[in-house]
């Protein structure tokens, strides 16, 4: 169980540090990456309703 928690909380700092170097690294703008930012948003409210609803 807390296996997953830690595993998630990790990809979730991996997608969010992969926009932030779309942003500022590779300056792409909001509206190319908005596709990404929008996976990322729904993968991290995936995970934590699932870790609420498992406690």
């Amino acid at each position: 169980m807390a296996a997953r928690i830690v595993i998630a909380l990790l990809m979730a700092i991996a997608f969010v540090g992969w926009i932030l170097f779309q942003l500022l690294v590779r300056k792409k703008r909001g509206s190319e990456i908005n596709n990404e930012v929008m996976f990322v948003a729904f993968f991290i409210a995936v995970w934590v309703a699932i870790g609420l609803l498992s406690w």
